[in-house]
């Protein structure tokens, strides 16, 4: 028996039904996670008829059966890992409200990582892409659904969650198709002259190495033209550039959508990892995305905001010395012309991607209204939940949720040796901790406070 027996294809799919009675029988900490089983306990019908319909000897379709059913148990994975008590659920409602602007219906499952990172995955457009592309009709769905994970270890941490809307970021680029539409500018920003250098340096590599034709030695540079080298390492370079320009649009959405907390949050939890050059093909470089957010800052005129606050402004000019990192160097070795047709090519698509992404979210100037910002955080130097305002009436108005984790990222940076003085006894995790746990209760009563400002 293997993959071909119609045993095992059956067995499978009684255990993949069987693990979606016992996650339905589970607690969430919403709807979210129950539409997500909902959309497999539909799948579960669909293989059903499948399985039925295959014979002992069709080993196309029980093959093929047996690989859409391994696929389902990948994915039911992100379901497992959803527990009800370790996910932020004060923060939620803030993506429900962008999502809601933005006129996205999709919904969002959040579900702690044991890996220490931040994560998005669109379930069900990936389910669609593999319909499409090897013809599984199983895994075509009209619900859109994703899931956004992030370190288990950090269940409390608000501050750092700002990093949600990076994720959420991804998902308004992929909905908007704003990186589809920049690509092709993108890709005539190519510096050609340093990709001649490169052809170049590639060519006298092979002549290193020769062939003998007959009686002749050849080097293998005489087989390959220069213009073949190009094509093939721009398409390969494109591919990269693709990835990074995601991730730098997602960056500059979420910077658009909550302002110098998100800024806070992803250099924080980059910086830890100190090696600032260290890129993959699917991640640009910290010292890049760090230049395109502060030059972000910049256009957002929110530096005047935070005059007031030398150590917030200190942590700037940190920021800001780790985006002068560089590439550029006069060693032109193959790998260094690469990482900086890379680096000059990304860094001439910010503001073309600021245009778009502009253009396709009709983003207010303003952010948040600081005066809230500061209010919130003379509240929370007071270990109390800032979350209302009193207006002129002698009436409460609330705070919107940016502005309250903003304050707490300024308390956090700016004032944190103060709340160590209030609290001596306590080690500074702990008081760390309280900040945390202040910000989730003033996002908390913020949520609840704004209903009631609706019904009435």
């Amino acid at each position: 028996m293997g993959i071909t027996s119609r045993e095992i294809v059956v067995d499978k799919a009684f255990k993949f039904k069987k693990r979606i009675d016992e996650l339905r029988s589970k607690e969430y900490y919403s709807d979210e996670p129950k539409t997500l089983i909902n959309l497999f306990d539909k799948v579960v019908v669909k293989i059903s008829q499948s399985i039925e319909h295959i014979k002992k000897d069709d080993v196309i379709l029980i093959k093929r059966i047996n690989l859409l059913l391994s696929f389902y148990h990948l994915c039911l994975d992100e379901i497992e890992h959803i527990e009800a008590n370790n996910v932020p659920v004060e923060m939620l409602p803030i993506f429900a409200e962008i999502l809601k602007k933005f006129n996205v219906k999709t919904t969002l499952v959040f579900r702690p990582n044991p890996l220490y990172n931040y994560s998005y995955y669109p379930i069900s457009r990936h389910m669609n892409e593999i319909n499409k592309s090897q013809g599984y009709p199983e895994l075509k769905t009209e619900d859109e659904i994703a899931v956004i994970s992030f370190p288990s270890s950090e269940k409390t941490n608000s501050l750092m969650h700002c990093t949600f809307s990076h994720e959420v970021g991804h998902h308004l680029n992929e909905f908007l198709g704003i990186a589809d539409e920049i690509e092709p500018k993108v890709l005539k920003l190519i510096d050609k002259n340093l990709m001649k250098k490169y052809a170049k340096k590639y060519l006298e590599s092979l002549k290193k190495t020769s062939a003998r034709i007959g009686n002749t030695e050849v080097t293998l540079d005489k087989f390959i033209l220069e213009e073949h080298v190009i094509d093939r390492k721009t398409g390969e370079i494109g591919k990269i550039l693709r990835n990074w320009l995601d991730e730098i649009i997602s960056d500059t959405i979420a910077l658009y959508l909550f302002g110098p907390a998100f800024l806070f949050s992803i250099a924080e939890f980059a910086i830890s990892r100190q090696d600032f050059k260290k890129y993959t093909e699917n991640h640009p470089p910290i010292f890049i995305r760090l230049k395109n957010l502060l030059n972000c800052l910049e256009e957002m005129e929110l530096a005047e905001s935070l005059d007031e606050y030398k150590h917030v402004l200190k942590r700037l000019k940190v920021y800001k010395k780790i985006s002068k990192e560089t590439f550029e160097t006069t060693k032109m070795t193959m790998s260094n012309i690469e990482n900086m047709i890379l680096q000059r090519t990304i860094i001439a698509s910010f503001d073309p991607a600021k245009e778009m992404i502009k253009k396709s979210l009709d983003l207010p100037s303003k952010v948040f209204n600081f005066s809230d910002v500061k209010h919130t955080i003379i509240a929370l130097r007071n270990l109390i939940p800032g979350n209302e305002v009193l207006t002129e009436k002698s009436t409460s108005r609330p705070i919107d949720a940016i502005s309250i984790l903003n304050a707490a990222w300024i308390v956090r940076i700016n004032f944190i040796n103060e709340l160590y003085s209030q609290l001596p006894k306590m080690a500074k995790k702990e008081v760390r901790n309280i900040l945390n746990e202040l910000t989730l209760k003033s996002l908390d009563l913020q949520a609840f406070h704004s209903k009631m400002v609706k019904k009435n």
